[in-house]
């Protein structure tokens, strides 16, 4: 083979655009599934101590009226004239 065809091959094009787009890809590749790896485990972690916790029905139903604010809250029926005057606008 001659210095000229050996040369060759490493400039050609397909070369220069094709090794950088395969180690992109194959990096790529691996740290993506080393990121959902890490993600499902800490989700698992996450719903195996939410799941090992005790469930109590009463509590829980406080703690949402707690956070709703339901007692603040008053219940009224809006105009459907004053509706069509918003959209129309």
């Amino acid at each position: 083979m001659s210095r000229r065809a050996a040369k060759s091959v490493f400039d050609s094009p397909a070369f220069k655009a094709g090794v950088p787009m395969l180690a992109f890809m194959l990096g790529g590749s691996y740290v993506l599934s080393e990121f959902m790896q890490t993600h499902m485990e800490l989700k698992d972690k996450k719903v195996e101590s939410r799941s090992m916790r005790k469930f109590d029905m009463d509590k829980e139903h406080a703690g949402m009226l707690q956070k709703l604010q339901v007692r603040t809250c008053s219940a009224h029926r809006i105009r459907l004239d004053y509706i069509l005057v918003l959209v129309f606008m």
